[in-house]
């Protein structure tokens, strides 16, 4: 038996509800800012990649400008340069975003 002061009060142990709150606010906090906003995101370039067509102009992963030339199921054709008329294959997950309102480059 455990000696107490007299006129304290008895000190409870934290109680479950409290701790489950916690838990419970964690995970949601979780959720909000972590993982409906990566959900977002790639639902959004998954939007994006199957809007590409031909003539785009596009951004690479790697940071390549290029015009979609053509596109297959999971291959895209971009022409990097106009004047050697150089073609290069991608992945179209290698798409990192369409340029929009791009006009074509002057020529030298």
């Amino acid at each position: 038996m455990a000696l107490q002061a007299a006129g304290a009060p008895e000190s409870e142990p934290f109680p479950l509800t409290t701790t489950l709150l916690y838990v419970a606010a964690f995970f949601a906090i979780l959720y909000f800012f972590f993982i409906l906003p990566a959900k977002r995101r790639e639902e959004d370039e998954q939007s994006m990649l199957a809007k590409i067509k031909k003539n785009d102009h596009v951004v690479t992963r790697g940071g390549l400008y290029g015009v979609v030339m053509n596109v297959k199921d999971n291959e895209v054709v971009l022409r990097v340069d106009e004047q050697n008329n150089v073609k290069l294959r991608f992945q179209k997950s290698a798409i990192a975003s369409i340029v929009e309102g791009q006009s074509k480059s002057p020529k030298k």
